[in-house]
């Protein structure tokens, strides 16, 4: 089964956890969260910092952009776009996807009505060159 948003959100990180993991000085998260690029979940000034999933996949995308020549500026914007891909795309993929089924021997994703009408489904599926085909089919 796979994890839902909720037990993502349940996924927590200590600073030195998040800089071993991502490659980033505990400094340079600090300073990143002094610019209000991330949050800690800090309760007050002398708790450690800890990072929930959503900050620890800023700083990996933050430090993927830095290290693909951008200022930090250009980074956190960069960020900001993936970050708005990503969240268009997962519900994208929420609303479409009903399920697997196999079509002729071949395993196909059940991507839902493809018509007004409802009477034909839209399906995708990798073909023998693993390029993706689809298929419409009647209801």
């Amino acid at each position: 089964m796979i994890p839902s948003t909720v037990q993502f959100k349940k996924l927590i990180f200590k600073i030195g956890e998040v800089s071993k993991m991502i490659d980033v000085s505990p400094r340079q998260i600090r300073y990143w969260e002094s610019k209000g690029c991330i949050e800690s979940l800090r309760g007050n000034e002398n708790s450690s910092r800890v990072y929930d999933f959503h900050n620890f996949m800023k700083i990996s995308s933050i430090k993927y952009f830095l290290d693909q020549g951008y200022t930090l500026h250009g980074a956190i914007d960069q960020t900001k776009n993936h970050i708005k891909n990503m969240d268009f795309l997962r519900k994208f993929l929420e609303k479409s996807y009903h399920g697997i089924q196999e079509l002729d021997g071949k395993m196909a994703v059940n991507l839902g009505f493809f018509n007004a009408e409802k009477s034909e489904i839209l399906y995708g599926m990798l073909n023998e060159n693993d390029e993706i085909e689809y298929r419409v089919i009647k209801k």
